[in-house]
């Protein structure tokens, strides 16, 4: 709610110990490796203890915002799908969380580097998005392999930048399987609690911009930078007794109340797809 702005020139290890009233605070360092972003939470009798690596800005890949460890609430919305009582969690490592949903532009990147490497095109039609039992309009295999003589392609009025959806676990396993191969860097799906983390902050915000409970959130960042989503995402938590089921976390603004929460969640086949079920990556540091 309020921002501190820290100005320092005593290094990466520098302590800073500030006395501030109860609240919500978003704390950024900037320092000459980067800036970092730190969300606190001040309830009563809960001082806040955190180390802060300065470095992870320049850690992480571009599309992906630093996300420090530390605690944060998880939980606490009552109307949000499967809710969780209000609780102090935490997530004991660093991490880089995508900005934004996965696009179709990038996910039509992803399929044409499979074609390229030689991998058969049934095997390539499987991680093609779709929903319902058919392939969806916007990327029937026919019109994108006759569009492009043999590549995938967006149709004409299709926007590249829109999140992609209709895509089972697997298929966002292998495309953080094929991000990681190509970059370098270790990619995954983000555990639940790296999702709260990432798209509400240290707080007890039912959005990632605070408290609107609306019908539809604002599309306004979270504390770190993190766009709200535009579909709901695959996450790698499991479900216990189930080997083949895993969670959907809430948070797109085309579901009504309950799953257009962030700290909404349900359970689905890692086989199911849907018009409105994406993804989005962690970046392991």
């Amino acid at each position: 709610k309020d921002t501190c702005l820290v100005h320092t020139e005593r290094g990466v290890r520098g302590t800073l110990r500030m006395v501030l009233p109860l609240g919500s605070y978003i704390v950024i360092l900037r320092s000459a490796l980067g800036c970092t972003v730190v969300p606190v939470c001040l309830p009563r009798l809960h001082p806040w203890h955190q180390s802060v690596d300065l470095t992870l800005a320049e850690k992480v890949h571009p599309g992906f915002a630093p996300i420090p460890a530390g605690r944060f609430m998880a939980g606490g919305d009552p109307r949000a799908a499967s809710p969780d009582p209000l609780h102090w969690s935490e997530v004991p490592h660093s991490y880089g969380m995508q900005e934004r949903p996965v696009s179709k532009g990038e996910y039509c990147t992803f399929l044409n580097s499979l074609i390229q490497q030689g991998v058969l095109w049934h095997q390539v039609m499987a991680h093609l998005p779709q929903w319902g039992g058919e392939v969806a309009r916007w990327h029937t295999w026919r019109s994108w392999w006759k569009l492009r003589k043999g590549r995938v392609a967006l149709p004409p009025g299709v926007d590249a930048d829109e999140a992609v959806s209709g895509i089972t676990w697997y298929s966002a396993h292998a495309y953080a399987e094929w991000l990681s191969a190509t970059t370098g860097a270790h990619f995954r799906l983000p555990t639940w609690f790296e999702w709260l983390k990432a798209m509400c902050g240290a707080d007890s915000r039912l959005f990632a911009s605070g408290n609107d409970c609306t019908a539809t959130p604002t599309h306004e960042e979270s504390p770190y930078g993190v766009q709200p989503s535009t579909v709901m995402c695959w996450v790698e938590e499991g479900v216990e007794g189930n080997p083949h089921q895993e969670v959907v976390a809430g948070g797109c603004a085309q579901q009504a109340r309950g799953l257009n929460s962030p700290r909404g969640h349900r359970i689905a086949h890692r086989a199911s797809r849907g018009n409105v079920v994406g993804f989005r990556l962690v970046q392991v540091l």
